[in-house]
């Protein structure tokens, strides 16, 4: 029996209907996978930017442990250098003290040696007198200078020393003045160490010698010239060095000298 043609369309309807109610649930199931994949890459993608972000954070937090680490360093040794300089500031202030102190003790000391020092040259031969007192002098004013330093004071005041103790040692002559009788007159002083002082007239005329014993000048004779002369000649240097023949203070000499020249 052949179905009727009604019949063939409720089939074809509802055949229709069924395709498109299909259609319809597979676009919608195609529709939510496409929705959930979405939302997947965009989870994903979320989570990568939080890996991303955690990444950064943990390399930030990295650098900052490096920095602090380098901080503590830095900081540790800038305590040792303040802590160096705090002892060597003390160590200063108390070698300024100790300074200050050996000032104290030091400078009356140098006073007295000075003092030493004018004393002996007043009781010494009367030889460069000028060119003595000055150094005095001099010594004097760099004493009382607060402004010198003290080292170099000192180094001046055993630099006086050491040309006193020269003296002893060198055999000199030098032009100066004495005052002979009461009337200041050139002569030649001839200085054989400490041993002996004496003057000779520029005109080879008259001479003296040095008593040190009476702190006045003696009158030589004048058999006694020739070698005044020669050992003069010895001292400049125009004549080579020999055995000098010099006349010395005598008691003898004393008795007959009573009127004397002066220098």
């Amino acid at each position: 029996m052949t179905p009727s043609p009604r019949i063939l369309l409720l089939v074809f309807l509802s055949l229709t209907a069924a395709t498109a109610s299909s259609a319809d649930s597979l676009d919608r199931a195609f529709g939510e996978q496409q929705r959930i994949q979405n939302d997947a890459v965009r989870s994903q993608q979320r989570i990568d930017d939080l890996d991303d972000e955690s990444r950064q954070m943990l390399d930030e937090y990295r650098a900052i442990q490096a920095e602090l680490a380098n901080l503590e360093r830095y900081n540790h040794q800038m305590q040792r250098l303040v802590s160096a300089q705090t002892r060597e500031v003390a160590d200063l202030e108390q070698q300024g003290r100790e300074l200050d102190e050996t000032r104290r003790l030091v400078l009356p000391l140098m006073l007295d040696m000075l003092d030493a020092l004018e004393a002996f040259i007043a009781a010494d031969q009367p030889f460069l007198p000028d060119e003595r007192r000055l150094r005095l002098q001099g010594l004097r004013e760099l004493l009382d200078d607060p402004a010198s330093d003290l080292a170099e004071k000192y180094r001046r005041l055993l630099e006086a020393y050491r040309i006193e103790a020269d003296y002893a040692y060198h055999i000199e002559a030098y032009t100066g003045e004495l005052r002979l009788n009461g009337q200041p007159i050139t002569v030649d002083y001839l200085r054989l160490g400490r041993t002996g002082l004496y003057w000779i007239s520029l005109d080879g005329r008259r001479a003296g010698v040095w008593d040190a014993r009476h702190d006045r000048w003696h009158s030589l004779d004048a058999a006694d010239l020739g070698d005044i002369e020669q050992a003069l000649r010895v001292a400049r240097k125009q004549a080579p060095p020999e055995l000098l023949r010099l006349p010395l203070p005598t008691p003898e000499r004393e008795q007959v000298r009573e009127q004397e020249p002066e220098s």
